[in-house]
């Protein structure tokens, strides 16, 4: 993997799409920055009381912008080291804090068994312990100074992150790196400093990032308390505890330093979290008019026993940027559907209705005109890349091809971005794999190509049939999280056919459910999931097996088989095997209708499911 895509890599790109936590950056640094040039530059000393300026206001003309505290020293100079005491203190106590906690989970979790329930246990009864007045009794016995603040702070702030740590330790030991580390002859401290604790590194550096202004903040209530830092030094908190005791005669000394605590400790948690946000939804701008609109569409196919209907009468819109999930058994129509939308029906196929992309008709498109929007605007990542890739053309030749076609760049440009492309799909050694052919590469790795092929003239959007359907759980989880990482960076909407419900409702913002070539039901996904309205739907749902269901629960199965799409029954497609079944579903089709704002069904029945909720439980 490219070192740009390490965890720094991934923290960048999340912050770039996230203005909020942008600017919390930005302020946090120019903070600092205040912290440590203004008290270095100022005329005024940090120590030496000037009774003759004793509380004053903020006094332009006289130098003492911020005005003076009750000894007449200069306040801004007074916050500023105010500010870098309570960053040590934060620093510090969460350096203790992780010190301790991944020292202790980590080797609570590769010992394991009886080591482990005893440190665990260890942590559970400290958790039952008060942690704000154990800390105060730490600071009352052994004093209030600064490096016993540090330590009494972190001492009793590591139980969150060794559980995280354990539970993460967990999970690593059972990889076969560490089982080829255990070949190798390394053991004990030796395996958890060298091989456990770097794959933890990302989980560590966000938990002690979030906890520096927690650890802030609670400082700032010992020195309120008068626990905390002590005189002639004062922190943030010392300074709000002093400005409190003055707030009616003089409150811009309480005003000034708690003017800097609170957007300091704010902003740097906005900040981290946006460092380690992954989410992606609600980045689609639902707003804006769709860039792609189907109404109408049907696709049949003539045969000797009549009319196949592989789609019928499919409306949907995809809004820029978002990411819509289609699912269905096997023979629903999904990947029709997308086949259609960049004209590459079989040549027999008989097409009704509208496809518009912006305001150009798709349906009957001349040739030429429709290959200036396909693999150009419009993209598609088929499911198996080992026969969608060209067998006989090197990796490179395929990928520049689409430059060369829709950009009309130099061989020397176009190679050029084909290497960046690579990179950004996280293929290592990027110019060698363009020299290979794909059959030298892995299924993963000709996924990747695939991907970046789509996304190499970068498309509005891009359509991905069921794009990890061959490959492993863990390529699958890759190949997801980059789709995720490439729509929040280019703003492509992605269109995501595939089987499986649990992929949806990690990664989609909206779904439309297929069955017998029509849309049954679309929704929010979290509408969807928490609120399914059609019986197709609610099946598919508990057809899901759960790790948390008891071992003696039956897989619930969605009984009858699909309908032959050549003789499609008159009324509801799905009503033979449907628990909710009318009368009327055998003779009227449902049309599909809005039952909530952006919640769509075709159904008749009115009622609340649950039927199948009922027996799995």
């Amino acid at each position: 993997m490219s070192g740009a895509y390490g965890f720094w890599g991934q923290a960048v790109r999340r912050l770039r799409s996230q203005r909020m936590a942008m600017a919390s950056g930005v302020l946090l640094a120019l903070i600092m920055l205040a912290c440590l040039l203004l008290p270095l530059l100022s005329p005024y000393d940090y120590f030496t009381p000037h009774f003759e300026l004793v509380s004053r206001g903020p006094m332009l003309a006289g130098g003492h912008i911020l005005g003076t505290d009750p000894l007449g020293r200069d306040l801004l100079v007074r916050v500023m080291w105010g500010c870098r005491i309570s960053l040590a203190v934060g620093l510090a106590a969460s350096l203790v804090s992780v010190l301790i906690g991944v020292s202790w989970g980590a080797t609570a979790g590769y010992v394991g068994g009886t080591t482990d329930a005893l440190m665990m246990r260890a942590v559970d009864i400290l958790y039952s312990v008060p942690f704000v007045p154990f800390v105060i009794v730490l600071t009352v016995l052994f004093g209030s100074d600064l490096w016993l603040i540090f330590l009494a702070i972190g001492a009793v702030s590591w139980l969150d992150i060794a559980r995280i740590v354990r539970g993460e330790t967990l999970s690593l030991k059972q990889r076969e790196f560490i089982e080829a580390a255990r070949v190798s002859g390394v053991r004990g401290a030796g395996m958890i400093a060298r091989h456990i604790v770097p794959n933890l590194i990302g989980i560590v550096i966000i938990y002690a990032t979030l906890a520096i202004p927690t650890v802030i903040l609670f400082e700032a209530f010992l020195s309120f308390l008068g626990l905390g830092v002590q005189s002639p030094l004062a922190s943030l908190g010392s300074l709000v505890a002093d400005g409190t005791s003055e707030m009616q005669s003089h409150p811009h000394l309480l005003i000034v330093p708690a003017a800097f605590l609170a957007p300091s400790s704010t902003a740097s948690t906005t900040w981290v979290t946006g460092c380690a946000t992954r989410s992606t939804r609600g980045t689609a701008d639902m707003s804006a008019p769709p860039p792609l609109r189907i109404r109408g569409l049907s696709v049949g196919y003539p045969s000797d026993h009549g009319p196949i209907q592989a789609v019928r009468e499919v409306d949907l819109d995809v809004a820029a940027g978002e990411f819509l999930g289609i699912v269905g058994e096997s023979g629903s129509g999904k990947t029709q559907l997308l086949l259609s939308i960049l004209g590459l029906s079989a040549p027999r196929a008989e097409l009704c209705g509208s496809i518009r992309y912006r305001e150009q008709e798709l349906i009957k498109l001349e040739v030429a005109a429709l290959n200036q929007v396909r693999g150009n605007r419009i993209s598609m990542v088929f499911q198996d890349p080992m026969t969608a890739l060209n067998p006989y053309l090197r990796v490179g030749r395929q990928i520049t091809e689409v430059l060369q076609v829709h950009r009309n760049v130099s061989i020397r440009e176009a190679e050029r971005r084909a290497i960046e492309m690579l990179e950004s799909v996280r293929i290592p050694d990027a110019a060698r794999r363009l020299r290979q052919y794909p059959h030298e590469l892995s299924g993963g790795m000709r996924q990747r190509v695939m991907i970046a092929m789509a996304l190499i003239a970068e498309p509005e959007i891009l359509l991905a049939d069921e794009p990890s359907t061959a490959l492993d759980v863990t390529v699958q989880a890759q190949i997801l999280s980059l789709f995720q990482e490439l729509r929040a960076r280019t703003g492509t909407a992605i269109v995501l056919v595939t089987h499986d419900l649990g992929v949806i409702a990690e990664v989609a913002d909206r779904v439309a459910v297929m069955y017998a070539g029509r849309i049954m039901e679309q929704a929010p996904v979290h509408e969807l999931f928490a609120h399914p309205r059609h019986p197709y739907t609610e099946a598919l749902q508990q057809s899901i097996p759960r790790i948390d269901a008891p071992r003696s629960t039956r897989l619930a199965s969605i009984g009858g088989t699909p309908p032959n799409p050549a003789a499609l029954p008159a009324g509801c497609a799905f009503a033979p095997r449907c628990i909710y079944r009318l009368p009327i579903c055998d003779s009227v089709a449902p049309p599909l209708l809005e039952i909530r704002p952006e919640h769509w069904k075709a159904c008749h029945h009115e009622g609340e499911l649950g039927k199948l909720r009922g027996e799995a439980a």
